[in-house]
C-alpha cells in the first residue's frame, strides 16, 4: 500500500520523516515528487524507462541558483566536497535530500536508481513511482515505504487520483508560524518571491527581470538580492493560504479510512520513535516546524477543509440553527423536492469553476489575471466559450501559460466550426501544453448559429453528436487508424468529389491522455440523456435546484462520477431586485434573441421550467426591437432560481440548495476578485 505525508511546507514533515525512519520495517522516502517538473510529475498515458529516468534524476533550477549562492537549505544533506558534485553544479534534486538519507554513498546509489530507472519498461508513471519507491525500500531491507514532500498538500488531489488507494497523513501547522518560517528559508524565498512578483528593497519586481537561474551568480544579480532581502511575511502567508485552499477540497473527498490527522496518531509515533530520532524539548520541536502536538484535531480540521468526512444527509447545521431561509428564498416545499434526483449518498462538496464565456466587440481585460486569482483561491477550472466571434481553444491556451494547476475548460466548442479531427487535434495540442489540464466541452449550438454562420445543416443534433465524440474518442485513445462510415463525418471521405485516395490515418502525436473528460452541453431532455451515455459530464445552460424534476428522467442514467457543471451569474448585493438586472439581461438575449421565432431551444427550455407563457412574451418583446422591455418581462423568481444573489447570508443560505443536487461545479459569472474570494470562502 502506498503511504504519503502531505503538508504544506516548514510544517514538521522533516522531522517526522526522520522519526519514521527509525520502524524497522519502513523506509522514509525524503522529498522526491515535490521537486520533480510541474507538468511531467503527473502526466497521463505510457512512459518509457530513459524518459522516467530523465524525470527523476533533473535538477531544480530553483533550489540550485540558491546553493551555488552559498545559502543553506537545511533538506540538502548531500556531502558537497565529498562527493561527486559541488554546490556550483546543476546536481540532481534527488541527491539533496532522499538518496544521502538511504545510504553512506549516494553517489553509487544514484547510479543504480538511474540504471534501475531506464531500464523500466514502458508504462505508466504510477507504476514506474511505485516500482522506483519499492526499489528503495528492498534494497534498505524494508517491507514499506512513506514518501514524504513539502508543500504536498498543493498537489494532493492530483496524487490522489494517482493513487486512490493510498494512505495519506496530512500535516497542519497554523499559517503565521509557516509564514515567518518559510520567509528565514532561502529555497521558500526565492520561487516565492518570483511566484508573487514580489517587489524587492523598494524595487517594482518588473524591474528586476530578467531572472536566470541557470546563470553564474553575482553579488548584485536579481536572485542575490532577493536571497539577500527579507519581503513581508504577508506573501508567504498568501503562499500558505493558497496551498491550503486548494488543498482543502482533496482533504474533502479522502475517504476517512485513508486519511489521518496529524494530532490522531502524534502519540503513536512518538512512542515508537521520538526518543531515538527527536529533541526532547518542545522549543526545538516548534524550531524545527512540528505540528506539535497540535492543540486539537478539530483545530486542524477547521483550517484544513473541516475534516475528511463529507456532509452529512440532515444538510447544513448553520441553516438548521437560524431556523429556515431569508427573505426571499425558496418554499420549504420547493427544499423538500431537492431530495430527488438528489446525489447517492446525500449532500456533498461543490467545485468552483471560472466561467470567462466569449469576448464581445473587443477581448475581455484582465481575463488571464482573473483565471490566475481564481487559481490561486483553489477553483477547480476556468471556462471559455465561443459564438460567432471569438474562439474558445485560443484564450484557453493562453490562460494555461499563465497558470499551473487549473483546469481549462471548453463550454463549448461548437461542433459546426470543426470536424471531429480538427477538435481532437486542438484537444490534444492544448492538453499537452497544460500538462493534461483540458475539459473538452462540446455543443451543437442552434439552427440560426450552424446554418447561418457555419453554413451547415442542422439536421439530426443527436446523431451528429455521437458520431462526432466517437471519432474524438477514436483520436485520442490512438488505438488503431481513425475510420466512421458516417453519414455526418465518414472517414475516408468516399462521397462526391472525391479522389479515392483517403485512407484511415493514425495521429502522429501521440496524445498525453487518451481519456480527455468530454463534457456536453445540451438542454433537451434525449440530448441530455445521451450526455449520460457518451460523455463524462454535462454543462446545461439553465438549472434550478428548486426545479430537479426538469431533468431528472434525463440523468437516471448518469454514471458514479459523471460531472454536471453548471453556470451561476453571482453579485453580493443588498438590492436584490437590481442585482438581478445582469441575469434577465442575459436571459432576454438568450431566450428572446438566440434562435428563430420558429425554434429556440432556450425559449423551449424555460416554458419546461413552468414559464412557457414569459418565455413567449420575452420572444416577442425582443424580437419586436424592445429589447428594455424584454428584459423587464424576465420573471425575478426565474432569474433568481438561476443566480446567486443577494446579501452574503442569502448566498450562503442558496448554496445549501445547490449541494442536494447533482450538480458537481457551480461556474461563476463574475470576474471581480472579491465576489470570487467571498465564494471560495462559502464554498472551499
Amino acid at each position: 500500500m502506498e503511504r504519503f505525508v502531505v503538508g504544506s511546507g516548514r510544517c514538521g514533515s522533516t522531522l517526522l520523516s526522520r522519526m519514521l525512519s527509525c520502524h524497522p520495517d519502513a523506509v522514509s522516502i525524503f522529498e522526491v515528487l515535490n521537486g520533480l517538473d510541474l507538468v511531467r510529475r503527473f502526466a497521463e498515458g505510457p512512459v518509457p524507462g530513459p524518459a522516467f529516468a530523465d524525470l527523476v534524476t533533473a535538477p531544480q533550477p530553483f533550489l540550485n541558483a540558491v546553493l551555488r549562492r552559498g545559502y543553506p537549505v537545511e533538506e540538502v544533506v548531500y556531502p558537497f566536497g565529498e562527493g561527486r558534485y559541488g554546490r556550483e553544479d546543476a546536481f540532481p534534486y534527488i541527491l539533496g535530500g532522499a538518496l544521502p538519507r538511504l545510504s553512506d554513498e549516494p553517489d553509487a546509489l544514484f547510479d543504480e536508481l538511474a540504471a534501475f530507472a531506464r531500464a523500466r519498461p514502458e508504462s505508466g508513471l504510477r507504476d514506474h513511482y511505485r516500482a522506483l519507491f519499492g526499489w528503495l525500500a528492498r534494497r534498505a531491507g524494508r517491507e514499506h515505504w512513506i514518501e514524504k514532500s513539502g508543500s504536498s498538500i498543493d498537489y494532493l488531489e492530483a496524487l490522489h487520483a494517482f493513487f486512490p488507494g493510498a494512505r495519506f497523513l496530512h500535516l497542519h501547522r497554523d499559517g503565521p508560524e509557516v509564514a515567518l518560517s518559510m520567509r528565514e528559508h532561502h529555497a521558500y524565498r526565492l520561487p516565492i518571491a518570483v511566484m508573487y512578483r514580489m517587489e524587492i528593497d523598494g524595487v517594482p519586481f518588473d524591474e528586476l527581470l530578467p531572472i536566470d537561474l541557470e546563470a553564474a551568480p553575482h553579488a548584485d544579480d536579481t536572485i542575490s538580492r532577493i536571497l539577500r532581502s527579507r519581503p513581508p511575511a504577508e506573501h508567504f502567508g498568501r503562499y500558505w493560504t493558497d496551498q491550503v485552499v486548494r488543498g482543502a477540497r482533496a482533504l474533502r473527498n479522502l475517504d476517512a479510512s485513508t486519511a489521518r490527522c496529524a494530532s490522531r496518531i502524534w502519540s503513536r509515533v512518538r512512542a515508537t520513535c521520538c526518543e531515538r530520532s527527536a529533541p526532547s524539548s518542545s522549543s526545538s520541536r516548534r524550531d524545527r516546524g512540528s505540528t506539535g502536538p497540535p492543540r486539537s484535531c478539530a483545530a486542524c480540521r477547521r483550517r484544513a477543509s473541516r475534516s475528511f468526512r463529507r456532509r452529512s444527509r440532515t444538510g447544513s447545521p448553520r441553516r438548521a440553527a437560524r431556523g429556515g431561509s431569508s427573505s426571499g428564498g425558496p418554499s420549504e416545499r420547493a427544499r423538500r423536492r431537492l431530495s430527488s434526483p438528489s446525489r447517492p449518498g446525500g449532500p456533498m462538496s461543490l467545485k468552483l469553476g471560472l466561467q470567462l464565456g466569449y469576448w464581445g466587440a473587443q477581448p475581455h481585460q484582465g481575463f488571464v489575471e482573473s483565471a490566475q486569482e481564481a487559481e490561486r483561491l483553489g477553483f477547480d477550472s476556468v471556462w471559455t466559450a465561443e459564438a460567432w466571434g471569438s474562439d474558445a481553444f485560443t484564450p484557453l491556451a493562453w490562460i494555461g501559460a499563465h497558470t499551473r494547476k487549473i483546469k481549462l475548460g471548453t463550454s463549448v466548442v461548437q461542433l459546426s466550426a470543426r470536424t471531429p479531427t480538427a477538435t481532437a487535434m486542438a484537444a490534444l495540442t492544448l492538453d499537452h501544453l497544460s500538462g493534461g489540464r483540458l475539459i473538452l466541452g462540446l455543443g451543437v449550438s442552434g439552427p440560426q448559429v450552424v446554418e447561418g454562420w457555419y453554413g451547415r445543416p442542422f439536421s439530426k443534433p443527436l446523431a451528429r453528436t455521437r458520431e462526432y465524440v466517437d471519432v474524438v474518442r477514436q483520436v485520442l485513445r490512438r488505438e488503431a487508424p481513425v475510420s466512421n462510415p458516417g453519414p455526418h463525418y465518414p472517414l475516408p471521405y468516399t462521397g462526391e468529389g472525391a479522389w479515392g485516395m483517403g485512407k484511415p490515418l493514425r495521429s502522429i502525436t501521440h496524445p498525453l491522455r487518451a481519456d480527455v473528460p468530454i463534457y456536453l452541453g445540451a438542454e433537451g431532455p434525449r440530448n441530455v440523456a445521451l450526455a449520460t451515455e457518451i460523455a463524462d459530464g454535462w454543462l446545461p445552460l439553465y438549472y434550478s435546484p428548486f426545479r430537479p424534476e426538469v431533468y431528472a428522467d434525463s440523468l437516471a442514467g448518469a454514471r458514479p462520477g459523471f460531472e454536471i457543471a453548471q453556470m451561476v451569474m453571482v453579485s453580493i448585493t443588498d438590492d436584490v431586485e437590481a442585482g438581478l438586472v445582469p441575469q434577465k439581461a442575459a436571459l432576454a438575449f438568450y431566450i428572446g434573441g438566440m434562435g428563430s421565432k420558429k425554434r429556440n431551444f432556450h425559449k423551449e427550455l424555460m416554458g419546461r421550467m413552468g414559464f412557457a407563457a414569459e418565455a413567449e412574451k420575452i420572444q416577442e418583446l425582443f424580437m419586436e426591437g424592445k429589447r428594455a422591455e424584454a428584459i423587464a418581462a424576465v420573471p425575478d423568481a426565474f432569474a433568481d432560481e438561476l443566480s446567486l444573489v443577494g446579501p452574503i447570508e442569502r448566498i450562503r443560505d442558496r448554496l445549501d440548495a445547490w449541494r442536494e443536487t447533482p450538480v458537481t461545479t457551480l461556474l461563476l459569472g463574475s470576474r471581480d476578485p472579491a465576489t470570487l474570494r467571498a465564494l471560495a470562502e462559502l464554498v472551499l
